[in-house]
């Protein structure tokens, strides 16, 4: 097995770097010379978009006939450089990768919400939350998520989400609510309980996670003057200087933050014997 490793000290990215990013850019959209919408790559000093080598070859040729040698895929979002022939990365590049990470999946953050973190970023409290203006149309955003997620629960427990189906038996029949689970679990018809939970639930304690833009790890490391990001957890640069991985240990060690509820109930199921 061959990893793939990244430099991080290309030549030509300052050359072929335009930082006057496009706010937004429509992924997936077409190759500008063969219009195949499969597999294609945005070139970074032009953003002229075309298709990679196992399509057609177009970004290729467009580097060949305009020197443009720096491309990101919109397939996985990396950024590769022809003259080097090799994936690249580095911190100026992240603006842009979180602007194609937004475009392709999709972001709730208004160009407002994205100057006002930019400004909040420049504060004394690297850790402080940044504030965003909540859209007027919170409200039903937050009951359609919460549809999503009864539908969601209806499909993990063998229930049927449409309307012609029957539901197969359960130990909580048809309903699936937030009450019928807790009156399930204190009748002691529910023995053993998974809970799959994510960084964000230690957020609340003043834990950042890692890739939120704005408020995530990766966006607040500036201190420690990291090549990237995500060097202050890769070993080769923590062989080379350890000191960022300590420090930044030191001030997540545990000790240093309170549990939040989340994590006294998921202790409180353990205690129970619910595993």
């Amino acid at each position: 097995m061959h990893a793939v490793y990244p430099i991080d000290n290309c030549p030509h990215l300052e050359a072929n770097f335009d930082v006057q990013i496009p706010l937004s850019v429509k992924i997936p959209s077409p190759c500008n010379d063969c219009q195949d919408p499969t597999e294609n790559w945005i070139c970074l000093q032009c953003y002229n978009i075309a298709c990679s080598r196992y399509v057609n070859g177009h970004q290729q040729k467009h580097f060949e006939e305009t020197g443009h040698c720096v491309a990101s895929s919109f397939s996985d979002l990396s950024v590769w450089c022809y003259s080097c022939e090799s994936y690249i990365r580095h911190l100026t590049l992240q603006p842009l990768l979180r602007m194609l990470s937004n475009s392709k999946f999709g972001s709730s953050s208004s160009p407002a919400d994205e100057a006002e973190a930019e400004d909040d970023e420049s504060s004394d409290d690297e850790w402080a939350p940044k504030k965003k203006a909540q859209p007027k149309d919170q409200e039903s955003d937050e009951e359609s998520d919460e549809e999503i997620n009864v539908d969601m629960l209806k499909q993990l427990m063998g229930l049927s989400v449409t309307k012609d189906e029957t539901p197969i038996d359960t130990v909580l029949g048809k309903d699936v609510s937030i009450e019928s689970v807790a009156k399930a679990i204190k009748e002691g018809k529910i023995k053993n309980i998974i809970v799959m939970t994510g960084a964000g639930i230690s957020v609340a304690a003043g834990i950042p996670d890692f890739r939120t833009p704005g408020t995530g790890l990766y966006d607040n490391l500036q201190k420690y003057q990291l090549p990237y990001p995500t060097a202050v957890f890769e070993l080769d640069y923590f062989r080379k200087r350890p000191e960022p991985f300590y420090t930044l240990a030191k001030e997540l060690y545990p000790g240093n933050y309170k549990p939040t509820l989340c994590h006294y109930f998921i202790k409180l199921l353990h205690d129970k014997g619910y595993y």
